[in-house]
């Protein structure tokens, strides 16, 4: 799976950026593994991992966003009353890149928590904005997420379509 070929490749990677004084992308691929281990269910794990990366001064925009989207999604499930800024300031962060490899993780992060604090009505405004990008630009398995927070978000018109893109499990 990716999820297992991203847990063997990270730490690779991280180890040939530090030999060779790679530091942003370190701090680029620690967020990723901040994210692996929120995918993983290890909340406080990531959020520790994510911190830890923000807190390294002269990044660039790039290098800190993966941390970031992790961060505010984490505090997003944990209810915490920052939720709302951190995901704020992601999405501000990911639209200034214009990259949808960016931006569709920040609206998947806000439209769940809309759907956990039971606004429907947000939640169907992000996976909206998300479809606006062109579902082409999406890979399998984002394709899969919007299409299940479709279904969770009760919208009332049918998911555009994946054409058969949609990865498998979904």
């Amino acid at each position: 799976s990716q999820l297992l070929a991203d847990l063997r490749c990270d730490p690779e990677g991280i180890a040939f950026d530090s030999k060779h004084d790679l530091d942003s992308w370190t701090y680029y691929l620690v967020g990723r593994q901040a994210q692996l281990r929120m995918d993983q269910g290890r909340l406080r794990e990531a959020e520790s991992i994510a911190r830890g990366v923000l807190a390294m001064e002269h990044q660039t925009l790039v290098m800190k966003l993966p941390s970031l989207s992790v961060l505010s999604t984490v505090r997003a499930r944990l209810g915490e009353d920052d939720a709302g800024e951190l995901l704020q300031r992601s999405l501000k962060d990911a639209l200034a890149t214009g990259e949808p490899q960016h931006i569709m993780p920040v609206r998947i992060s806000r439209a769940e928590a809309a759907w956990l604090a039971g606004d429907l009505d947000a939640c169907r405004a992000e996976l909206k904005e998300l479809v606006l990008l062109g579902l082409d630009k999406f890979d399998p398995w984002e394709l899969g997420e919007l299409a299940v927070w479709w279904i969770r978000s009760e919208m009332t018109e049918p998911f555009p379509g994946a054409d058969g893109k949609m990865a498998s499990p979904y």
